[in-house]
């Protein structure tokens, strides 16, 4: 049997309640054929429940969640001492910003789609925009070679 239809895992948004990470669901914790009953692929309705595959996996809040950027900035130097001898030094500065990686692995959600004007993923908040919006996060993992 595949195991992704032996699981059910879900997407369940952080509503803000304090309680949230102990009590995601507000009561009772449903079956797995009660959430089956309510997947947005069975029930198109404003609550319907989003299938996800993250194993360890959470989409942080929307808050938290930016683009990837760096600061880049080079300088160099250099001076012929004679006809056959020169001098050069050059410093070069990368300093990434807001990255997501973790212990040589690297999660990625790749339901997300992107302005095509600006280049920044729309909030995935937004799931009129996700690729697939009758899922939740989709991980990629890329694991870097020993």
């Amino acid at each position: 049997m595949n195991a992704l239809a032996a699981t059910a895992v879900v997407e369940v948004q952080n509503d803000g309640r304090r309680d949230f990470v102990v009590n995601p669901f507000n009561g009772p914790w449903p079956t797995k054929e009660q959430l089956e009953q309510t997947y947005c692929s069975t029930a198109r309705t404003p609550t319907c429940v989003r299938r996800d595959t993250g194993e360890n996996f959470v989409s942080p809040p929307a808050k938290f969640t930016k683009m990837p950027y760096s600061h880049q900035a080079s300088i160099g130097m250099q001076h012929q001492l004679s006809s056959t001898v020169a001098v050069e030094a050059d410093y070069v500065f990368v300093g990434g910003r807001d990255e997501r990686t973790t212990q040589g692995t690297t999660l990625n959600n790749i339901n997300l789609s992107y302005d095509p004007v600006t280049g920044v993923n729309y909030p995935f908040t937004d799931i009129s925009r996700r690729p697939f919006p009758d899922w939740g996060a989709i991980e990629l993992r890329m694991w870097r070679g020993p």
